[in-house]
């Protein structure tokens, strides 16, 4: 049978940078939005489904994950030089800035064939130069350098398995200043309390969690590694009180 459509091999894009300002008015629609959005969902009945209409939603997934992959291009690359976002709330008087840097976005796919059928693999790469979140007069309450995000993603045609994922994520070193005059203001935005759900009804249904690897569609792995981690805190003078080094080499999830 004889496929006819576009097939898109490399991607690649440059963009410049980007500033994004944000206030107190745009994230309190967007939160009215979502809370109407809950209230929607709870009207909602649940009900339970079993092994075998789990089995047909699995096999539902694999075949959307291995129709999407087969459109994915080969290569792809995208950077961004520069990301500022802002934020300001008039009220409490606060601003936030943060920042991200040299922000490199690559992937290869790659096919093989095996005993079982062929085999797509995935090869992801995120790559930041430097991270700035909260930035206040030159100092940041958490800083991260030369954060790399590599993932392996591994789909089987036909799916005889699990989607394969694994994730190494290395860091060149991270600071973390815990300033309590910049954290105190932050408390005045916590979201006022939900009310409580009344009682459900005795006759309603439950739903059961497999958790066999068998229900499983992703089975993932994770790795983590920093040479270097400093804490600072300091009080609401501004001064540093204690100071903590850690050293992690290696971590898996």
């Amino acid at each position: 049978m004889l496929q006819t459509g576009v097939s898109i091999k490399n991607i690649d894009i440059s963009l410049g940078e980007i500033s994004v300002d944000l206030n107190e008015d745009l994230i309190s629609k967007k939160k009215k939005s979502l809370d109407t959005h809950d209230d929607e969902l709870v009207q909602s009945t649940t009900t339970t489904t079993n092994s075998e209409k789990k089995q047909q939603n699995k096999q539902a997934t694999f075949v959307t994950l291995t129709k999407y992959t087969s459109l994915f291009p080969e290569k792809v690359s995208i950077t961004l030089p520069k990301l500022d976002v802002k934020f300001v709330h008039k009220e409490h008087h606060i601003v936030m800035e943060n920042n991200i840097t040299a922000v490199q976005f690559k992937s290869i796919k790659s096919q093989s064939v095996e005993n079982v059928g062929e085999s797509t693999c995935l090869d992801l790469q995120l790559e930041f130069s430097e991270i700035h979140i909260l930035k206040e007069d030159g100092r940041s309450v958490l800083n991260l350098f030369k954060l790399a995000v590599v993932s392996f993603v591994y789909i089987r045609s036909p799916p005889t398995s699990p989607i394969k994922l694994e994730i190494d994520v290395k860091l060149g070193g991270t600071q973390c200043n815990i300033i309590m005059a910049r954290l105190k203001p932050l408390m005045l935005l916590r979201p006022a309390k939900k009310k409580k759900a009344g009682p459900k009804d005795a006759s309603a249904n439950t739903v059961k969690v497999q958790s066999s690897d068998e229900s499983k569609v992703i089975i993932w792995t994770c790795t983590f590694s920093a040479p270097e981690t400093t804490i600072t805190l300091f009080n609401l003078e501004g001064l540093p009180v204690y100071h903590v080094r850690i050293f992690i080499s290696y971590m898996t999830v």
